[in-house]
This record gives structure tokens, C-alpha cells and sequence, in this order.
């Protein structure tokens, strides 16, 4: 693109640039802007200054903004929420399931769900849908628990989880599986990633080693822990 600036005594001023362009006016009653697209001409008189200012490029293909959302300091944004911590057999049959966002920038989840296997794959048990509009703070927990669960906790799921072999599901609203962990020896299916998590003794939980951090294998991920709902593992 070509840009030709017509300046005090006939004097033109002629800039090239590779990508669109905001055009900047400063004049005695302001500022002007406007783009210019490839070709286009600006002429101005001798009681204006003209100032180019290159606009970011945009990836053409890639229309869908993965980038990071206004506040993320980072520079990166991953967008990861886990399935953090499981209790699925504690103090008076309580039991929890804790989300961990490992972004650096809130995680819209609207119609988000949780969802619950069998070791054996049957549907059934657990169940939480997020409402419309919802999203998870940047380096946030959130805890889903039974009804008699006594720690803190920010929603109730219904149904329950299994004690020997099952399987829990976080799954977006298209329905896609985002992140998953199994427990148990005999558990193999949609919701397991590599190899289950062994089943922990009653009363603790299963819990990645490291806040966030996901391999895709359950088993290396996670260890048996003392519950620590809403808290770093």
C-alpha cells in the first residue's frame, strides 16, 4: 500500500507500507483518523501534519480469537481448566470434585458439564451444568460436592461417585471432553486418560501432583492426597 500525503508548497510526502494503515491528521482543532486499504490516497494542505501508524497484523488463518482476553499480563493464553482433586469416598460418604483453571485469563464456561461413568463406561451418577454466562477466574479452583459435604464448596452436583472403579468427565458446550480422570483397577473408557488413577484409601483423595499440570495420563498425574477442596494440592 501506497500513501501520498500532498504538504505545504506542492511538497508531496509519499510512505509505504505492507500492511493496513491508520492514518493519523493533527490539525489546530484536533486529531482525525481514519484506515486506509491497499491503494488508497490522502491529501492534505500545508496546515496539517500527517503521522503513520501501522495497526497489528491479524493471522488470517486463524479467524477464531485463541489469543489471550483483556487482563492477561502474560502475553499467553492457554485456556486449560482440570479436573484437579476427586474425593469419592470421604468422611460420611461426602464427596467433591474440584476444577482448577491453569490460565492465565478467565475461561468462559457457559453450559459447561460434568459428567460421570462407570469403570465400565455405563452413563450414569454425577452431574453438574454450568449456566449460561458462567466462567472461572484466572488461577481459580471451583469445587462441586455432594449435599453433605461440610467443607466449602461453590456448587452441588447431583448424584454420585463411585468407591471402587469409575470415571468423571469435563466436558464444554459443544460437548467435547476438555479433561478426564479414572480411578480404579477395572476402569477403562471415555473418561480415562492413559491409565486410571489407583483408588484411594477411604477418606482421601486423588489429586494431581502438581496444581494444573496435565500429561494425559491419569495414573503419572495424580496421587493419593488428604482432600484439600478450594486449596492447592
Amino acid at each position: 500500500m501506497r500513501l501520498v500525503a500532498r504538504l505545504g508548497g506542492g511538497l508531496l510526502f509519499a510512505a509505504t507500507a505492507a500492511t493496513t494503515t491508520l492514518v493519523v491528521v493533527a490539525c489546530a482543532k484536533g486529531t482525525d483518523s481514519v484506515d486506509v486499504d491497499e491503494g488508497g490516497v490522502v491529501e492534505e494542505d500545508a496546515a496539517r501534519d500527517v503521522n503513520v501508524v501501522p495497526l497489528p497484523s491479524k493471522d488470517s488463518s486463524s479467524p477464531d480469537d485463541s489469543g489471550p482476553l483483556p487482563g492477561d499480563d502474560s502475553g499467553t493464553c492457554t485456556r486449560k481448566v482440570v479436573v484437579n482433586e476427586v474425593l469419592m469416598n470421604g468422611p460420611s460418604g461426602s464427596e467433591f470434585i474440584e476444577l482448577y483453571n491453569a490460565s492465565t485469563c478467565a475461561v468462559p464456561m457457559g453450559d459447561w458439564k460434568i459428567s460421570y461413568k462407570s469403570g465400565s463406561n455405563a452413563a450414569g451418577g454425577a452431574t453438574y451444568t454450568f449456566a449460561t454466562g458462567a466462567s472461572l477466574a484466572p488461577k481459580a479452583f471451583f469445587v462441586i460436592a455432594t449435599a453433605n459435604f461440610s467443607g466449602a464448596k461453590n456448587a452441588t452436583f447431583n448424584g454420585g461417585l463411585s468407591n471402587s472403579d469409575g470415571q468423571v468427565g469435563l466436558l464444554d458446550d459443544k460437548k467435547a471432553t476438555v479433561d478426564a480422570v479414572g480411578w480404579g483397577t477395572g476402569t477403562a473408557g471415555d473418561y480415562t486418560e492413559g491409565a486410571p488413577v489407583p483408588l484411594p484409601p477411604t477418606n482421601s483423595s486423588v489429586a494431581r501432583n502438581t496444581d494444573g499440570v496435565d500429561t494425559n495420563d491419569n495414573k503419572a498425574d495424580f496421587k493419593t492426597a488428604t482432600p484439600s477442596a478450594g486449596q492447592p494440592n
